[in-house]
């Protein structure tokens, strides 16, 4: 529970960012995050 809480919260910020986007999903989220931020 613990490790998925950590991964929540890391994953939470990076859905914040992915949700303006549309899916709010968090597997996605940072890979499509992370190359649009790349890319910018």
């Amino acid at each position: 529970m613990l490790r998925i809480g950590y991964g929540e919260a890391e994953a939470g910020v990076e859905v914040h960012e992915s949700q303006c986007l549309g899916p709010p999903t968090p597997d996605p989220s940072p890979q499509g995050g992370g190359e649009r931020e790349a890319e910018a």
